[in-house]
């Protein structure tokens, strides 16, 4: 059988090893390891898209020793394996990892932690991963250059999601996102939702991570997190969009404040700003010492956030902005802060009119955001894309994945 797999990858024959898998099926249900050393290493270096659904027992999706094999990977998508642990496993056996490590240029490999990248992944969705902890092994480093758009939605035992940077200390005390400036340069868009079992963590991403072309921040249901991001961080937003932050329990502030000098924090191209059901929240930034320019603020919309008493207790420049929408109206009080005070000296005053109708309270006159698609999967399934050599895009079934992995074995 394992001469049989191999003869067709040669011969670049898949849709005949498919055909000839069909009359074996036994179901997704059991599997726990999808590659082994079977295929020869050139039919991993043509794939550019991979797809992964409905895989309950599967504990990591690929072997340290295909790592320098993806270099073409452009979309990584992986939905409903209630097991999964890790995306990229350290290795399999003692034999796999060596064979790895020997494929590794030496330049990659410094004091036993390896840097990898995905030099070509545009896309990464991470969908209803309960048991989640990791993309990979905190020791290994991994940069994602041409990554726009990243999407993590039921992962309730994320502990550190990405570490691309040695992780010390504290780990209860360390971010979401362990990463540099390098990590995810070009990363456009960014939606965590419904990671509701997330340790409490302080910030998502260091201090020293800057996200220069990042649109759009949406983040909702992550009851973990006490802020979004550090006010470094806020300064490298030049090019954000939208934000938009709800139903997290524990947020406090979205730009974390210090004791710093004082400071410029600009938002330049930030139109539309989302703050619902933080329980939590009582201000976007609790420090004095920063001034907070939005040249180009729009649309704010605060709804179900009781204890929000300020908007900001620096100084706001908000040239465009005419009026705040509530849970209740629209309000405007000369400025941003004086309409947040405003608004909630009245609520605990209890003055708030709740014969009026509801602005908003589901989303009414909110500008199109793009939100985290929750759809459950239909079925378990597997889908390949390969460059230019094969089709485009491969779109194994879910019979003839079950053949083709059942080979595996």
């Amino acid at each position: 059988m394992e001469s049989e797999l191999e003869a067709h990858c040669k011969e670049g024959s898949m849709g005949g090893l498919v055909r000839k898998c069909l009359s074996s099926s036994g179901g997704m249900k059991n599997v726990e390891m999808l590659w082994p050393n079977l295929l020869d290493e050139h039919f991993y270096s043509k794939l550019t898209s991979f797809s992964l659904e409905g895989c309950p027992k599967l504990l990591n999706v690929f072997p340290l020793s295909m790592l320098m094999r993806l270099q073409k990977l452009e979309k990584l998508n992986i939905w409903k394996c209630e097991s999964l642990e890790e995306i990229i496993c350290e290795s399999q056996s003692q034999e796999v990892n060596a064979s790895a490590m020997q494929s590794l240029s030496p330049q990659l490999i410094q004091l036993n932690d390896i840097t990898f990248e995905f030099p070509c992944l545009a896309s990464l969705t991470l969908i209803g991963l309960p048991n989640l902890k990791s993309t990979c092994h905190k020791t290994q480093t991994i940069n994602w250059p041409l990554l726009k758009k990243m999407e993590v939605h039921g992962c309730n035992k994320v502990e550190i999601l990405f570490a691309s940077q040695e992780i010390s200390g504290n780990t209860n005390e360390q971010p979401l996102f362990w990463i540099n400036q390098f990590t995810f340069a070009n990363l456009h868009q960014l939606a965590l939702g419904w990671n509701v079992g997330v340790k409490e963590i302080r910030h998502l991403v260091p201090s020293s991570t800057s996200f220069q072309n990042l649109v759009a921040l949406e983040v909702e249901g992550c009851h973990g997190i006490i802020k979004i991001i550090t006010h470094s961080t806020a300064k490298s937003l030049v090019h954000l969009e939208t934000m938009r932050i709800e139903n997290c329990q524990e947020i406090e502030e979205i730009v974390g404040g210090g004791d710093d000098d004082d400071d410029k924090i600009s938002f330049p191209q930030l139109k539309i700003l989302k703050l619902q059901s933080l329980p939590k929240l009582e201000s976007f930034c609790s420090s004095q010492h920063y001034t907070f320019d939005f040249l180009s603020l729009e649309w704010v919309y605060v709804c179900y956030c009781p204890n929000m008493k300020t908007f900001s207790q620096g100084e706001l420049n908000t040239p465009v902005l005419h009026d705040v929408r509530l849970q209740w109206n629209a309000r405007w009080e000369g400025n941003l802060n004086s309409a947040i005070q405003q608004n909630f000296r009245e609520e605990a005053r209890g003055k708030v009119n709740e014969g009026r109708p509801r602005f908003g309270a589901t989303g009414q006159g909110e500008p199109s955001l793009r939100r985290v698609n929750g759809a459950e999967p239909r079925s378990a399934k597997v889908g390949l894309g390969f460059g230019p050599i094969g089709p485009s895009e491969i779109g194994l079934g879910f019979r003839a994945l079950l053949g083709l992995c059942l080979l595996f074995f």
